[in-house]
């Protein structure tokens, strides 16, 4: 038997309550379902992209349409802070204030 499981009376396993779980009346207390995480850039795209049926001229799905859009803005964000670092200038001129799109793939090495 594991730390927090008891059996019950049919001698199944089952958790055991603790304080934080049984109100002041005795009763079990529900905080009702666990909150979910805010969807990711990529995410919010693909609905957006099939809210607007974005992807039936390609017949692609709107996922990967939404990759390769994703993919397109950390292009050119990446040509941007070239541009700038050629012309002598900061190349992280917008300070952070990008969608926040996430990591970019790492490239294969060159064996």
């Amino acid at each position: 038997m594991t730390a927090g499981h008891t059996r019950d009376r049919l001698g199944r396993l089952a958790a055991r309550e603790t304080e934080a779980d049984v109100a002041a009346d005795g009763h079990p207390v529900d905080d009702g379902p666990a909150p979910t995480p805010a969807p990711t850039f990529r995410q919010d795209l693909a609905a957006l992209l099939n809210r607007h049926c974005a992807e039936n001229g390609s017949n692609t799905p709107d996922f990967l349409l939404a990759a390769y859009l994703a993919d397109c803005l950390a292009a050119f964000d990446r040509a941007v802070a070239a541009r700038e670092q050629y012309h002598g200038r900061d190349p992280e001129w917008n300070h952070g204030f990008g969608v926040g799109i996430g990591p970019e793939p790492t490239p294969a090495s060159a064996s």
